[in-house]
């Protein structure tokens, strides 16, 4: 699909539940940074590097996320109403242990 690379096992880089985790995420984050540059930044499409910058904080955040658990809480949802009601109260904590 454009450059070479491994195979690896579902979760095997960065203990990343997405096959992935945060790593995966920052690359993201940059790819975007480095596009808005070379492709908006030059014409002054402000709109477009907002859009660009807001993107790429979301792949940060998720990347930080990421690299704290919120892969595996999501990888451990499930319909039943108990299930989902665990995942969002670990989220919270997650979130709030983000703020420190």
């Amino acid at each position: 699909m454009g450059w070479d690379g491994e195979d690896a096992e579902i979760g095997g880089w960065d203990g990343g539940v997405f096959n992935g985790g945060a790593s995966v995420w920052r690359d993201r984050a940059a790819s975007t940074r480095r596009y808005a540059k070379g492709a908006y930044v030059g014409r002054g499409q402000s709109t477009e590097v907002a859009g660009a910058v807001a993107t790429a904080a979301t792949q940060t955040a998720h990347a930080v996320l990421a690299a704290r658990g919120v892969d595996e809480i999501i990888a451990g949802m499930r319909s039943e109403p108990e299930v989902l009601t665990q995942a969002v109260t670990a989220a919270e904590r997650l979130f709030e242990a983000a703020r420190s």
